[in-house]
């Protein structure tokens, strides 16, 4: 009984020293989200749902973390009227400085702006916003697993954007908004 007490604990220190590394990652899962307009009106907006997939860079400082990360993502959403519906698949790259501060040792409260370019035009298939350029937050909590899947993290993030993404519809304002779900994966250096 005491050699597996041992052994147990042993592992856990290996782990959170694991976490306390800098060390580069890969993240990926599905993306949630919609187009808000204002006025809403009569319209219905609807979720639209992707995948994304990034890369990332983790330092950590204490009890803080640094993060910045490019990530390839679905954004934008349905918008239903009486008589239509128009489903919007905005396909963006950003760049987020994530800065993160650690709760307690593998849950991790994240925030940082974040910088988004449309990979589709307006004039693409399929149809992009009519601006390239988007720029809004992000926040969420990530958890790092300490035991036998040491090297995997789970991540949920909200995303609000602030630039007007649909500019060909005078008289209302388009805002992306999304929620992320990623399995994250962590190269940590073994020494």
């Amino acid at each position: 009984m005491f050699l597996i007490l041992s052994s147990l604990s042993a592992t856990v220190a290996s782990a959170q020293v694991l976490h306390l590394k800098s060390h580069f990652g890969l993240k990926g899962g599905l993306t949630s989200g919609y187009t808000i307009r204002t006025p809403k009106e009569d319209y219905i907006t609807k979720f639209n749902s992707g995948l994304h997939i990034g890369a990332f860079y983790r330092h950590r400082i204490n009890k803080f973390v640094i993060q910045p990360e490019v990530v390839l993502t679905q954004r934008g959403g349905a918008v239903k009227t009486r008589t239509s519906l128009v489903r919007n698949s905005f396909y963006y790259a950003t760049a987020t400085p994530v800065v993160g501060y650690i709760l307690t040792e593998g849950l991790t409260l994240e925030a940082g702006p974040e910088f988004a370019y449309a990979l589709n035009g307006p004039s693409g298939n399929p149809k992009g916003p009519d601006n390239n350029i988007d720029y809004g937050y992000t926040a969420g909590i990530r958890y790092d697993f300490m035991d036998m899947l040491d090297k995997v993290s789970l991540g949920i993030r909200y995303s609000r954007g602030f630039n007007n993404v649909i500019t060909s519809d005078p008289g209302a304002k388009y805002y992306n908004q999304a929620i992320q779900v990623s399995v994250i994966y962590n190269f940590y250096r073994e020494k």
